[in-house]
């Protein structure tokens, strides 16, 4: 027997055994070593702790911006009346401002924002539904207590805002009864705001908005009110400092 049988034989062994291992590995008959499917299982729970531990870093983050945003804005309030002749004490009494949320942790930012504003008390609504919203507005008016402002950080569409289902025009009519001021911080919503003569003074937007840049538009325009601005003034001033996408599509309706 010549080398090169010799050699040609033990090649041909060799792809042999390599062919059933690749038969057993594809057939699911490859023997597993002891203890892998446990060590399997155990980076499988590993990966799911750290994914966890991701998403729950991330709202930590996500809650701490929106502290921190609010925290600025009352910073640079308290700096304006350190520097006035006007104590801090003269803002006049506080007047009840109802601040609704959909259900989207983004939209918290208006409600941080707003929280910091002198001269209004901010009561909130998260996560809102349209039979909540409708509750507590019915109970303020059998109260003698209408809510006279009332600021919407919404989603919104041409027919109408975004809780638990679409509140169209007619429905928003009913529970804004007596409110004075309303603010429809949410995309498209110039179009419900044609729809509610019911309120004199209603600030709403034209074109999609981003809620990271509309915030700013809301704690200016809410604390000229708290200062007793009127609504013109309050407006304009919203507008002067807004990002210019948020005064471009800003518009004030009044009746």
């Amino acid at each position: 027997m010549t080398a090169d049988t010799l050699n040609t034989g033990v090649i041909l062994m060799a792809l042999v055994i390599a062919g059933i291992f690749i038969y057993l590995a594809l057939t699911g008959r490859l023997p597993r070593r002891d203890g892998e499917l446990e060590r399997l299982r155990a980076l499988e729970d590993k990966m799911r702790y750290l994914q966890d531990e991701d998403i729950r870093k991330g709202q930590l983050i996500s809650d701490l911006r929106i502290e921190l945003i609010a925290a600025r804005e009352r910073i640079k309030f308290l700096e304006g009346q350190a520097t006035s002749k006007t104590p801090l004490m003269a803002v006049i009494d506080e007047q009840p401002l109802m601040v609704v949320i959909g259900d989207d942790p983004a939209l918290l930012v208006d409600l941080a924002a707003l929280r910091g504003v002198q001269g209004l008390e901010v009561t909130t609504l998260t996560e809102a539904s349209y039979q909540k919203l409708k509750r507590l507005t019915d109970m303020n008016r059998l109260q003698g207590k209408p809510i006279r402002y009332m600021h919407f950080s919404i989603h919104a569409e041409p027919g109408g805002i975004k809780l638990d289902h679409l509140i169209s025009a007619p429905e928003l009519s009913e529970i804004l009864d007596g409110v004075e001021i309303a603010v429809f911080m949410g995309c498209t919503t110039a179009e419900i705001a044609d729809l509610l003569p019911i309120i004199a003074n209603v600030v709403a937007f034209r074109d999609p908005v981003r809620h990271d840049e509309a915030w700013k538009f809301s704690f200016l325009f809410w604390r000229a009110i708290g200062e007793k601005s009127t609504v013109d003034v309050a407006f304009k001033r919203a507008k002067e400092r807004s990002p210019t996408k948020i005064r471009e599509c800003a518009e004030l309706i009044q009746r």
